[in-house]
């Protein structure tokens, strides 16, 4: 039988970069959908202009836990027998 490992994906509409000069490029360090590692990763998009302008956002996407998981047995209460 083979495990599946659900793996931490986030999801977001990309940022839509408005300019009077035309937008060149929009280019980001993450994409919707990549998987994150635990804790908290920086997302910056840049924008580029035709006129040589850059402007910068970024959010924060946090990962709780680190998906480890133990399932354990109930606990156990034996009766000690007299010798």
């Amino acid at each position: 039988m083979r495990k599946v490992i659900a793996k931490p994906a986030a999801q977001w509409n990309p940022p839509i970069a408005i300019d009077n000069c035309s937008i060149k490029q929009l280019t980001s360090n993450y994409k919707p959908g990549n998987v994150f590692p635990a804790g908290t990763t920086i997302v910056v998009y840049s924008a580029y202009d035709h006129c040589g302008n850059i402007t910068n956002h970024s959010f924060k996407v946090t990962v709780l836990g680190n998906g480890l998981k133990i399932h354990c047995p109930p606990n156990i209460t034996v009766d000690k027998i007299p010798m």
